[in-house]
């Protein structure tokens, strides 16, 4: 009597055997399929090893690769000192500049963690830099990053370069204008930080020649307005003294002085001796 024969199934779609080039000529020629190559293998190696292997392709399977976590500004503020740092001595300002302007201006705290980490003799030398690196987006930072990069230039060496800076910071708010305007604008931020707006003028030739026009034409509209008050003290003048019969403009002679203006005179001679003798001074404006 002929033993019944059990079915493999034929290979499924899609799968992938590997190479079977290590696989014994017994395993090799088992029926496609995962179900026939499991068989052949139990066969051969028994089933202990055979449910080893399948555990470990099962592991291999499920391993996933390690997601990398978001750098807090100061974690990604340490590590760019630290890839431009030499010995964890010798920094490379220039290229550590570079390197946080391609973060500005979005990444303004990696910025302000920067200056807080950096060493205060370098700070002066990465404020030069990252304001060479920004020339083209000045406008675009935050008045709190271009304050601080004046602060450590207008505060350290300044040479030609740091007076340059010094005044490109300053002119990215604007225009000159007299009084306060909106609290980014260069007259507003110059008035609520007028210390450091008096040593900026102080250490920058380029920063005085570009408020120059302004203060020109303060000075001239102080002197009109002083014309002007001059004018009208002068006509008031001029009308007390015709009540007491002076005549100021020279045209015709005193009239009488009117009845009192003598005394009044005097009184006020006998007060300046007075105050005179007793070594006072006066105190009127």
């Amino acid at each position: 009597m002929t033993e019944p024969r059990t079915r493999v199934a034929g290979p499924e779609p899609g799968v992938d055997l590997g190479d079977q080039s290590g696989v014994t000529p017994s395993v090799a020629a088992a029926p496609a399929g995962q179900a026939g190559l499991v068989l052949a293998l139990q066969r051969q190696v028994g089933n202990a090893a055979v449910s080893r292997m399948i555990a470990a392709r099962r592991v291999l399977a499920r391993f996933d690769p390690p997601v990398a976590t978001a750098l807090s500004p100061e974690e990604e503020a340490q590590k760019l000192i630290d890839d431009h740092q030499t010995l964890g001595l010798l920094l490379d300002e220039e290229g550590l500049a570079k390197a946080l302007a391609d973060l500005l201006p979005q990444k303004e705290a990696v910025a302000k963690a920067v200056f807080t980490k950096l060493a205060s003799h370098n700070k002066d030398d990465v404020a030069l830099e990252l304001a060479k690196a920004c020339a083209g987006k000045l406008k675009d930072l935050s008045k709190w990053l271009k304050l601080e990069m004046v602060l450590h230039l207008a505060y350290g060496v300044v040479a030609d370069d740091e007076e340059e800076q010094i005044a490109a910071l300053w002119k990215s708010f604007g225009p000159p204008a007299i009084g306060t305007g909106p609290p980014e604008e260069l007259a507003a931020v110059a008035d609520q930080h007028a210390d450091l707006w008096r040593k900026s003028l102080k250490e920058s030739d380029e920063l005085v020649a570009y408020i120059a026009p302004v203060v020109s034409d303060f000075k001239r509209d102080v002197i009109d307005v002083a014309q002007g008050y001059l004018k009208t003290n002068r006509k008031i003048v001029t009308q007390e003294a015709e009540r007491y019969g002076i005549d100021l403009t020279g045209k015709g002679r005193d009239r009488v002085a009117q009845s009192g203006y003598l005394d009044d005179m005097m009184g006020v001679a006998r007060n300046v001796a007075r105050s005179s003798s007793s070594g006072t001074r006066s105190a009127t404006w």
